[in-house]
């Protein structure tokens, strides 16, 4: 997922906590992480290290009291934060631990 672009973030919260995450890979494909009971949402914009709509990692490695985790760290440096019991991110051998299927999901 490096390099590719945040294009937005849609949070319901009349549905019970979902939310959407709109990218656009390297290619202008628009790909989408979803997530559904949505228990917390982190969405900084510090740009520490300048402007930038561009993913640098994701971590989604790890499960917390929350549920499960996902941090998208952006290359203005703020780290966006999901905690969801499930979480569907696309393939890619940007994201730690992922599995080689069309996407996965976190459950």
């Amino acid at each position: 997922m490096h390099d590719w672009i945040l294009v937005d973030i849609t949070y319901k919260w009349e549905d019970g906590g979902s939310c959407k995450f709109s990218l656009r890979d390297r290619n202008s494909n628009s790909l989408y992480i979803e997530a559904r009971k949505v228990s917390e949402l982190i969405i900084p914009r510090n740009e520490d290290w300048g402007p930038s709509s561009s993913i640098n990692k994701v971590r989604d490695s790890f499960q917390n009291i929350k549920g499960k985790r996902l941090e998208i760290e952006m290359q203005s440096g703020d780290v966006i934060v999901i905690c969801a019991d499930e979480i569907d991110i696309p393939d890619s051998h940007g994201i730690s631990n992922s599995s080689n299927t069309k996407s996965k999901l976190l459950s």
